[in-house]
């Protein structure tokens, strides 16, 4: 069995910044301190319950220490889902 650290959710609305960070993002996975930004804006409850285990999936296949591309894993994951 392998321990994960607790993971931290962040959620946010944002419809557009100066950054234009999430604006067109959803969720995303920050791997340098293990942190999920959830951004709600125009978000389903559907929506943010895939999204958040679309994320938490790119955090535990980067905790498993293979190296893999974005690419890779948004080829892997919607498998893992279904």
């Amino acid at each position: 069995m392998i321990n994960y650290e607790p993971i931290e959710l962040k959620f946010v609305i944002d419809d557009h910044d100066e950054d234009e960070k999430y604006s067109c993002v959803h969720g995303e996975y920050t791997d340098h301190d293990g942190s999920i930004v959830i951004n709600l804006f125009q978000m389903n409850p559907q929506q943010t319950i895939d999204v958040i285990i679309h994320e938490v999936l790119h955090k535990v296949i980067n905790e498993t220490g293979v190296k893999t591309t974005e690419e890779a894993d948004h080829f892997i994951i919607p498998h893992l889902m279904s």
